[in-house]
């Protein structure tokens, strides 16, 4: 938020990857101050969110109507350990976080309906469950329809997922100072818990988007894979040059899938131009 703020006083166009949901909603309340200043803040344009919302936009298009927008991701720990992703992860897993269900957005516990989810190898199978990201906070109010729009997260590593998932739901970091002190704590020991069921310093995404077409049921399962340091930065990077480029015409504070905003077919081929590539499947009835 003091960074958007400080991006509208200076009146300069300003791209983030902001990944919290509470940080999000706090940054889109200033649009209608950047607006007026006619800039453009492109917010969370990385990994989930940012590729995640390109990836359910282009699906959206592709159909008549959506019913469903379920996105997983997984990463591995090991790549990056700072004091931010450790708070970040402990934030995420803890207490009631936004979801959209049956056409409203709901408050449930973090961590909640945990489930299997299949990435692109090496990862393969691994657990997620509902964790607190933006998407299904701005994904419904651009994608007009859309009854369902889950986030799912998860740890790569077996011990490390269970550590997050399990101190979120016995409380034990639901206030700042509990996640700072659980963070000095945990840090040093997070090299050596990673190397137990390490799959590789790779993170993956699946989106999958349910829907209809010509009156007939359609599912596209769009998936990546990459270092999750390509997957985060690579987006960033393409939304600010497309800022730079005035390929980007909207003003005010949006998502990656707010009309106006960046060009899904186009983020895309600049994706798969810096290495980061993505494969579509397609379901019919």
């Amino acid at each position: 938020e003091r960074l958007v703020r400080a991006a509208i006083a200076a009146r300069k166009p300003y791209v983030s990857i902001c990944d919290d949901a509470d940080a999000t909603a706090a940054a889109l309340s200033l649009d209608d101050q950047a607006r007026a200043a006619g800039i453009r803040v492109l917010t969370g344009m990385g990994w989930t969110p940012g590729l995640s919302n390109m990836l359910a936009l282009r699906a959206y298009k592709q159909m008549d109507s959506v019913d469903a927008v379920r996105i997983a991701w997984a990463g591995a720990s090991g790549p990056s350990p700072g004091p931010a992703v450790v708070f970040h992860t402990m934030h995420i897993f803890s207490g009631q976080i936004i979801t959209y269900a049956g056409g409203r957005h709901q408050r449930i516990p973090a961590g909640s309906e945990p489930e299997r989810v299949r990435f692109p190898a090496p990862l393969g199978e691994l657990p997620v469950c509902h964790v607190g990201h933006p998407e299904p906070l701005t994904l419904p109010q651009h994608l007009p329809g859309v009854k369902v729009v889950s986030l799912k997260g998860g740890v790569v590593e077996p011990l490390l997922h269970g550590l997050a998932a399990w101190t979120g739901r016995f409380g034990l970091t639901r206030t700042h100072g509990l996640r700072a002190f659980l963070s000095t704590f945990l840090r040093p020991l997070i090299p050596i818990l990673c190397r137990v069921g390490s799959r590789g310093n790779w993170a993956g995404l699946v989106v999958r988007v349910e829907g209809q077409e010509n009156g007939r049921p359609k599912v596209i399962e769009s998936a990546a894979l990459a270092s999750m340091d390509a997957l985060t930065s690579v987006p960033l990077a393409i939304g600010a040059l497309m800022l730079a480029r005035d390929e980007i015409r909207r003003t005010g504070v949006f998502p990656p899938e707010a009309a106006g905003g960046p060009n899904e077919d186009a983020f895309l081929a600049e994706l798969a131009a810096r290495g980061v590539q993505v494969t579509h499947s397609v379901e019919t009835a």
